[in-house]
């Protein structure tokens, strides 16, 4: 007989478990004691060979998640990510996050720039775009479920130039020796502390598109800032009941106590931004 042991009780795994999982586990443990001990019991009394799988994978399920600020953030939440807390998983997992799996690697930890100051959108090509540096509006947000606008200074530029070509990979994005000839959008002067933002565009047209690797460049007074993702779309009311776990807010996010952050666009085009 094979095993799949999730854990004593002291564990924490079954703490919190959605669909009533968790007070299924509870009442279990307390008619039987410790579960794995118990089935190993009566394997043997039967003479059953057993043996127990410890599967590290499932140590830590994300499909739930609230904001770190939200009141089942802060009563459920041990798995923190960019504006996110996930509540199913062992104690084990919470005390040792750094091991995590991740699909950045290399972006756990503190942003490495404190503010941000320079942000390029950069298209795949020079062809014209139906928008402008005018269409994009910014805005931020200290939970990632409240934003606002932003009311700081931005000067807007429209360039053509060779821009480097970025190469994705699991850590981000690395950029290569090859440049293309690309339309930028830039907006310098920028003053983002606030640990999420996320992009607005006006209009319906989508005429500016690149790779998401190539299409987003955020600068802080540290320079490029690779400590980032982006969230694509915004969190939904009902995120939790439906096992949606999205790392971006309402529209996109950052975060600089954790990984850096997440942000993404509203409106037209599909241009994800960052902190």
């Amino acid at each position: 007989m094979s095993w799949i042991d999730l854990g004593r009780a002291a564990d924490g795994y079954f703490d919190f478990a959605p669909l009533g999982i968790a007070e299924h586990a509870k009442e279990t443990m307390r008619n039987v004691g410790d579960i794995f001990s118990t089935a190993v019991e009566h394997a043997h009394s039967h003479g059953l060979e057993f043996v127990g799988i410890l599967k590290p994978y499932d140590m830590a399920i994300h499909g739930i998640s609230w904001s770190p600020n939200s009141e089942e953030g802060k009563k459920n939440g041990r798995i923190h990510r960019i504006g996110v807390s996930a509540g199913w998983a062992t104690h084990m997992a919470e005390e040792n996050q750094h091991l995590i799996m991740a699909r950045k690697p290399s972006a756990w930890g503190p942003a490495r720039n404190s503010v941000w100051t320079r942000l390029d959108l950069v298209k795949e090509d020079d062809a014209p775009a139906t928008i402008s540096p005018n269409d994009v509006s910014f805005i931020v947000s200290d939970d990632n479920e409240r934003f606002r606008p932003y009311e700081g200074r931005v000067v807007r530029h429209e360039l053509i130039e060779d821009y480097s070509i970025y190469r994705s990979t699991p850590s981000g994005p690395v950029p290569t020796e090859r440049r293309r000839r690309a339309r930028v959008f830039r907006f310098e002067g920028l003053a983002i502390q606030e640990p999420f933002f996320a992009i607005q565009v006006k209009g319906g047209a989508r005429s500016f598109s690149n790779r998401l690797c190539d299409l987003v460049h955020l600068f802080g007074e540290k320079g490029e800032e690779d400590r980032l993702t982006y969230g694509l779309s915004a969190r939904r009311e009902d995120h939790a009941s439906r096992f949606n776990h999205a790392p971006g807010a309402g529209a996109s996010a950052r975060s600089r106590s954790d990984r850096k952050a997440a942000s993404s666009t509203t409106a037209t085009p599909d241009l994800p931004a960052a902190r």
